[in-house]
C-alpha cells in the first residue's frame, strides 16, 4: 500500500473543518451556559451553519447537530461553566477567536435575555486567551 499525501487544497479542508467545529461546539456552549435552550439560538446556529463562511466545509445534518447539543448539554450538567469552556477553548488563530467572539455575541442576544452565565462564558474565553 502506498501513501498518497494530502494535497493544500485537501489540508486546508481539513483545517477549515477543525476551525469550524471549535467554533460551533463553543457556540452550543453559549447556548447550554444558562442550561436554557431557546428555539431563537438553535436558530441563529442553523443560520451560521448555512450562511457564515467559517460554516461552508462542515457537513452536520439535522441528527449530527441535534447530538452535539444534546452531548454538550449532558458535560454542561455534569462540569462547571469554566471546565467546559477550558474544554473546548483551544483555538490558537487570532482571527478565529476574533470570529468566535462574534458568533458567541450573536447567539448571545438571539434570545432577547441578558444571561449571567452567558456573560460568564464570555469573560472565561477571554481569560483563556490572553
Amino acid at each position: 500500500m502506498t501513501y498518497n499525501p494530502l494535497s493544500v487544497d485537501e489540508k486546508v479542508i481539513i483545517q477549515n473543518r477543525v476551525r469550524a467545529n471549535q467554533a460551533l461546539n463553543l457556540c452550543i456552549i453559549m447556548m447550554v451556559s444558562d442550561r436554557d435552550i431557546h428555539d431563537r439560538e438553535l436558530g441563529r446556529l442553523y443560520q451560521f451553519l448555512k450562511e457564515e463562511k467559517l460554516f461552508f466545509d462542515l457537513v452536520v445534518s439535522d441528527e449530527d447537530l441535534l447530538e452535539r447539543i444534546s452531548s454538550i448539554q449532558l458535560e454542561r450538567a455534569n462540569l462547571t461553566l469554566e471546565e467546559l469552556v477550558k474544554k473546548y477553548s483551544k483555538v490558537k488563530n487570532i482571527k478565529n477567536r476574533a470570529l468566535i467572539f462574534d458568533l458567541l455575541d450573536k447567539v448571545m442576544i438571539a434570545d432577547g435575555i441578558f444571561h449571567e452565565k452567558e456573560e460568564g462564558m464570555i469573560r472565561l474565553l477571554k481569560e483563556f486567551w490572553s
